[in-house]
């Protein structure tokens, strides 16, 4: 099986092989006047002895009957006539010297390469793609088209690669990182750190470090192997198979389902790890700059500006009047609805708008939502933002404040929101937003939603006093269509309301809408919010 294996991999290798192949019928022949091929499969093999058999069986049944006289007790004493023995003289011309020699150093020639080359080097992965990559000089690169050979030491100095396996796997590995491709379905990873998303048809891929063997079970699963001796292993989805332990150690061998990690020290000791869900890079984005670690995109953030990954900016946003980015400053006032305003500065937000009613366009390709209710056709401030942030304006006693929900402060780091007034809606390009992040896609929209409970701590001071309680109506529709919607909603101290939304691969447009609920004061105090707006992704199928 090996010398199978050997010839398959390497056309070299499988023309050696025939040149011995023939070498070793020419010798056959000159010392066997039956000819036949010596290097022949076990079933020729198998023919040539029972054809022995046969011709033995044969030589028995017609042998001449040797006559014994019966009246002796002692067994017959055959004297041979040695005059008649002719010595024979066997003759090996000089051809077939040169023809063993030749066999001889073949043979030489072809353990030698198989001592020193024990698996041929054959290409199975492609480079795909890297992001501010520098590799070791010494290093043999990739051939045309980013293809990788096995058996080819590969030493990354900095920076992020992924690899793309011919059986279905996808490796991304991170600097700095020495590792090699033993076979299509191994790799050896000397030190560094690679996350693997195994498909189907690649199951049973596996990663070797120096003191660990991690055999895939159809998952998802991050390895780091440090110059120390100690490996890693975090399971995000499936089940991986561990071998902890090195040749001069006893072998450790576990399952591990989703959500467990273990740390096999050099020693081979095994020990019980917490899940570091966004300690390995799962994807990247040369075009973006951008790096992903599994964490969920903040559409806040893209409101902002930014990517959804933490780099836009607070109090940055969009002009409900034109749609063009804004920051927020002296506050606007009331403004008076338009139709819907593309946003030509961002991508991956197609627009915004003011709800007035029935027939409302929510997308720039015409999507219009049929039962929206009727505003008074104003907001707030005038702008969407990347924020929850109230500001005096008219009550100097309303002081500018941090809007909060279930008692925590939104609208600064960590604690994202998008401020929606009522009435105000937004409407993102899911298809850009997409595009962000290579081999995911989005999986569902979760998000709170509500009124600032901070409307309690200004209740006194109010300017309004029959305002017992604002109400909002939240919408959250898909293509024009609504997904999920929560009407009358007022503010409840301590109190969570969360809207979860699944989306599919064809779904383009997500919009939030807040609009004026039917309390009699339109939008006085109704301070909206989305917090932590968030877009879940999940992995493409191979």
């Amino acid at each position: 099986n090996r010398l199978k294996t050997w010839l398959q991999r390497d056309p070299s290798l499988r023309e050696l092989f025939i040149q011995i192949c023939m070498q070793d019928q020419m010798v056959y022949e000159a010392v066997n006047t039956s000819g036949g091929f010596v290097c022949q499969p076990e079933a020729a093999q198998e023919d040539r002895n029972l054809s022995l058999w046969r011709e033995l069986s044969w030589e028995e049944k017609n042998a001449p009957t040797v006559m014994l006289d019966k009246t002796s007790d002692e067994a017959p004493k055959i004297i041979p006539d040695r005059s008649r023995i002719v010595p024979v003289r066997h003759h090996v011309n000089r051809l077939s010297w040169a023809t063993i020699i030749s066999l001889a150093a073949a043979m030489l020639l072809m353990m030698t390469y198989i001592y020193f080359h024990p698996y041929a080097s054959i290409e199975t992965a492609t480079l795909v793609d890297t992001m501010n990559v520098k590799w070791a000089e010494e290093m043999r690169m990739p051939g045309p088209q980013g293809r990788i050979k096995t058996l080819v030491p590969m030493t990354l100095l900095q920076g992020v690669a992924r690899i793309q396996m011919d059986d279905g796997v996808e490796l991304v590995v991170e600097s700095p990182a020495k590792f090699e491709l033993m076979t299509s379905s191994e790799l050896r990873m000397d030190y560094g750190r690679v996350y693997a998303y195994v498909s189907e048809i690649g199951r049973g891929f596996t990663v070797t470090t120096p003191n660990s063997r991690i055999v895939d079970l159809g998952t998802e699963f991050g390895v780091e192997a440090n110059g120390n001796g100690q490996t890693d292993l975090h399971v995000f989805q499936g089940k991986t198979y561990l071998v902890a332990g090195t040749r001069q150690n006893a072998k450790i061998v576990e399952t591990l389902d989703a959500g467990q990690a273990r740390g096999v020290q050099g020693n081979g000791v095994v020990r019980n790890l917490g899940l570091k869900a966004d300690e390995f890079i799962r994807s990247f984005n040369p075009q973006e700059k951008l790096i992903w670690k599994g964490q969920p995109l903040d559409l806040a953030d893209i409101v902002g500006g930014g990517n959804g990954f933490g780099t836009g900016v607070i109090n940055r946003g969009y002009s409900m009047a034109t749609g063009e980015a804004v920051l927020l400053g002296d506050p606007i006032g009331i403004i008076d609805g338009g139709g819907y305003k593309p946003v030509l500065s961002n991508s991956f937000v197609d627009g915004v708008f003011i709800p007035t009613g029935p027939g409302q366009i929510v997308s720039s390709q015409g999507h219009q939502f049929d039962d929206c209710p009727s505003t008074n056709g104003g907001v707030w401030s005038g702008m969407v933002f990347n924020g929850a942030l109230h500001y005096s304006y008219g009550n100097p006693r309303i002081y500018r404040h941090q809007l909060r929900l279930a008692g925590k402060e939104y609208g600064i780091p960590g604690n994202p929101a998008i401020n929606m007034h009522a009435n105000c809606g937004i409407t993102f390009d899911l298809a850009q937003i997409r595009r962000l992040v290579p081999g995911y896609d989005i999986g569902q929209f979760t998000s709170l939603y509500g009124i600032s409970e901070t409307f309690f701590d200004f209740y006194e001071v109010r300017d309004i006093p029959d305002i017992v309680v604002p109400r909002v109506d939240f919408f959250i529709l898909v293509d024009g269509k609504v997904r999920f919607s929560k009407k009358a909603v007022a503010p409840e101290a301590g109190k969570r309301f969360v809207a979860e939304v699944p989306l599919l691969p064809e779904d383009r447009f997500l919009t939030l809408i807040t609009t004026q609920s039917d309390d009699p004061y339109a939008i006085s105090y109704d301070w909206a919010l989305f917090a932590e707006p968030q877009l879940h992704l999940t992995r493409v199928s191979q």
